[in-house]
């Protein structure tokens, strides 16, 4: 698992941030609320790819990365909303 981490560090974590604002961006553009966990993960995928990250980690990590950012918006708007 280290190996897989392993150079990731700050640089993927800024994706977070970077990922969420992608998708808030498509969704209004018009994106359906129901696929952005989907688009999430795969401008994750994309973002990974695009940084250098070799085909199997890139996948794992983008996956990690939109899965993120999907909580992150989630549980920033419940907090928001003070449910």
């Amino acid at each position: 698992m280290d190996a897989l981490i392993e150079g990731v560090g700050f640089f993927g974590l800024s994706f977070v941030p970077l990922t969420i604002g992608f998708v808030a961006a498509a969704k209004m553009a018009g994106l359906a609320s129901r696929y952005a966990p989907l688009m999430s993960m795969l401008v994750g995928i994309g973002l990974m790819l695009l940084s250098g990250a070799e085909l199997g980690r890139g996948i794992v990590l983008g996956i990690a990365t939109g899965a993120a950012a999907s909580g992150l918006y989630d549980f920033g708007k419940r907090t928001v909303a003070g449910r």
